[in-house]
């Protein structure tokens, strides 16, 4: 929803003329009260009829974006992401499965899978994807994070590419199977916040870090066996990002290890951060009192349609609590 309350939506329809061929659309509530139709399953889309949507995102302004799927049966080609005006209902395809991406690499690289797709206040499109060569075969390091202003597509980051201290390599970008790994946060610095897995150089297990890139600058925010307060990170959840480059993500800080009936256990407390990439403050904690209750759990990532949590400008964090005497709460 935009600051002037317009808000997009998705719905399934009844007693429509074509039955399950248009039963779907996606819609606007106007601040005036009124709702617009935006686009309807069985209307053109690249490659043929719209036959689904997905990843509805909006900018304050009320411009938003969201991958389309089309009729044609062709896995290679059955998608695209699109771009609506503000008060628009002119569905404009920005990149499809099977457009050329831009790489380094010395073969043509194509899109093969579209996810994730985020759009800022300067209209600027950023999303996850998954490449394949020109003959439609996998290759390695086959997924990265990219921007379009709907003329360019440019390239943030790749799978295999260094960390900045150079002794690990990212992976997985983008899953394969469901095009969600990682989620993205993306603002209007044109910056990029998300949780990946990475691969020592030297060989061994990956593990988790979070990080915020743009075309300019990739900055390590926390990196799995990191020291912090009493501990150390060892899981993180997708982060949350500001306009003014702030990054929010909840973490497990492991502080040492127990003994039970089967052996050694982890104790770890759920942390929530607020940082810069420089410096470093605890939002809440577990174990932490609050108004005389004692946190036992914290929720907080990006996910649009997932728990209450929030990051404004100012830095002002929102998120959700359970307490040890079983209550729940937003702070």
């Amino acid at each position: 929803i935009t600051p002037s309350a317009e808000l997009v939506f998705f719905s399934a329809l009844d007693d429509t003329d074509d039955g399950d061929a248009d039963n779907t659309a996606l819609f606007r509530y106007n601040p005036n009260g009124t709702v617009t139709e935006i686009v309807r399953k069985g209307e053109t889309a690249v490659g043929g009829t719209f036959d689904g949507f997905g990843g509805m995102r909006s900018n304050d302004l009320g411009d938003f974006v969201f991958t389309g799927r089309n009729d044609s049966g062709d896995p290679a080609a059955d998608t695209a992401i699109y771009r609506v005006a503000s008060g628009g209902s002119l569905a404009l395809p920005l990149v499809a499965k099977g457009d050329t991406a831009p790489t380094s690499d010395p073969d043509p690289r194509i899109f093969r899978q579209l996810s994730e797709v985020r759009i800022n206040n300067n209209n600027l499109v950023g999303f996850a994807g998954v490449l394949r060569d020109e003959n439609g075969f996998a290759i390695s390091d086959d997924s990265g994070l990219y921007t379009t202003n709907g003329s360019s597509i440019t390239e943030i980051l790749r799978e295999g590419q260094l960390t900045p201290d150079g002794d690990m390599r990212f992976r997985d970008f983008a899953s394969t199977f469901t095009g969600d790994v990682p989620r993205p946060a993306f603002n209007d610095l044109e910056q990029f916040a998300f949780t990946v897995d990475v691969v020592p150089v030297a060989g061994g297990q990956p593990m988790e870090g979070v990080f915020r890139a743009s075309e300019s600058e990739l900055i390590q925010i926390a990196l799995e066996g990191d020291g912090y307060e009493d501990g150390t990170f060892v899981n993180f959840d997708d982060p949350a990002l500001n306009n003014q480059g702030l990054v929010a993500f909840l973490a497990d800080l492991n502080i040492g290890f127990g003994t039970g009936s089967e052996g050694p256990f982890p104790i770890n407390d759920d942390i929530l951060i607020l940082t810069d990439g420089n410096d470093y403050a605890t939002v809440a904690r577990e174990g932490e009192q609050v108004n005389g209750r004692t946190i036992a759990e914290i929720f907080f990532n990006n996910v649009a349609t997932g728990i209450a949590n929030g990051l404004n400008d100012a830095g002002i964090v929102a998120y959700e609590v359970r307490y040890e005497d079983g209550t729940n709460a937003i702070n």
